[in-house]
């Protein structure tokens, strides 16, 4: 049964109210002011407030201020009655936080139909509150279970890897990933198109497709084209895609088998100087018989890799992107995962409006420090 708090300072007016309403089988709350109202909202928290604009001790617009600063039920609705003379006092009511007016005398009818209607839209937005409440707590769990399923520690002979992840929001679709596979060490980063738990979702699947597949295929291209079938079959009809660098690092040879998929030129730092490697095919998720050109390169002591989701080349400041010339610049420059994002963020104003993701993969025969930054 709905609560409705009525105040006004006439006890008549009061009395026609209480019984219409009762009529409509409502629960009644009764105050004299605005101070008494404050009070018996506190302690009945009814569902609607019938206010009255003019009444002795705190009037209607003082107390409607006072319940909008108070409340935490930014839904309750507030109904001014008021005597039709009044006009610049409901219409102050109203800015005030006032939902809705119904002049005095007033009509039943009406009056009932305006109840009505405002305890509709009150539950609709009181059970609309409670599931977005669900849903952030959902998504909060997703964003620590994600980055959860991210790689922090890496131990490979001869190779020292430094990652970054910054999302944009809670879930990402961006991810990276490094293991060993067959004698072998594999490292991959991807960017899933779109944002939110259906990205996620993907981000999730395609990582652990590919660990479970290296598990059971020595053939990388047959890794990539298994993901890719099953991404088809997946995303055929949800219009997304997914862009990847797969690198396979073989020790016997010293060299880097390289696929990208559609994804940013992946820089190559050698010698003092830096060359991006630009892609060898389609992104995965169109076509399932997609074939990809592998770039097989020297990986020699010092030799450093650079992989990055779009998020990070694609920030802006003044219409310029931050772009592959500048990543490369402070790439060649030595600096870290993090010092690149920071020097990005810095360029764009602190605002990332895209996930970022990055992966370094430099050759050391010292069995350097590992390290990511999420």
């Amino acid at each position: 049964m709905p609560k409705i708090l009525i105040v006004d300072d006439e006890p008549d007016i009061r009395s026609v109210l209480k019984m219409a309403l009762r009529s409509l089988k409502h629960e009644i709350i009764e105050a004299s002011n605005g101070k008494e109202a404050l009070a018996k909202l506190k302690e009945s928290k009814p569902d609607l407030i019938l206010m009255d604009v003019m009444m002795p001790e705190m009037d209607g617009v003082s107390a409607i201020r006072e319940i909008r600063k108070k409340t935490a039920n930014t839904a309750l609705p507030i109904i001014v009655l008021s005597a039709v003379g009044e006009k610049d006092r409901w219409v102050e009511a109203l800015e005030s936080g006032a939902n809705d007016y119904v002049p005095k005398p007033f009509d039943p009818k009406e009056l009932f139909a305006r109840i009505r209607t405002h305890l509709k839209i009150a539950t609709l937005s009181n059970q609309l509150a409670v599931k977005n409440h669900q849903l952030e707590t959902e998504r909060s769990l997703g964003s620590k279970i994600q980055q959860a399923i991210l790689p922090r520690s890496f131990n490979f002979p001869d190779l020292s890897v430094r990652t970054l992840f910054q999302p944009s929001d809670r879930l990402s679709g961006d991810f990276f990933d490094v293991y060993a596979a067959d004698k072998n060490v594999h490292f991959l980063i991807g960017d899933v198109s779109g944002h939110g738990t259906a990205s996620a979702l993907i981000m999730a699947a395609t990582k652990g497709m590919f660990r479970l597949l290296a598990e059971s295929h020595t053939c990388t291209h047959e890794i990539l084209s298994e993901v890719n079938r099953q991404l088809c079959e997946i995303l055929s009809e949800n219009q997304f895609f997914v862009t990847l660098t797969l690198g396979v690092w073989h020790p016997a040879e010293e060299a880097i088998s390289l696929f990208s998929a559609g994804h940013n030129p992946t820089l190559l730092s050698h010698g003092g100087k830096v060359e991006p490697i630009k892609p060898s095919g389609m992104a995965l998720g169109f076509l399932p018989d997609q074939r990809w050109d592998v770039k097989k390169i020297s990986f020699t002591n010092g030799d450093r890799l650079l992989l990055y989701t779009d998020g990070l080349t694609e920030i802006q400041s003044n219409g310029q992107q931050f772009g592959l010339s500048r990543t490369a610049e402070f790439f060649r420059g030595g600096k870290s995962p993090k010092e690149i994002c920071t020097a990005a963020a810095q360029f764009g104003g602190g605002n990332f409006t895209d996930d970022v993701a990055i992966l370094e993969i430099t050759r050391t025969n010292k069995g350097a420090e590992n390290e990511t930054k999420m």
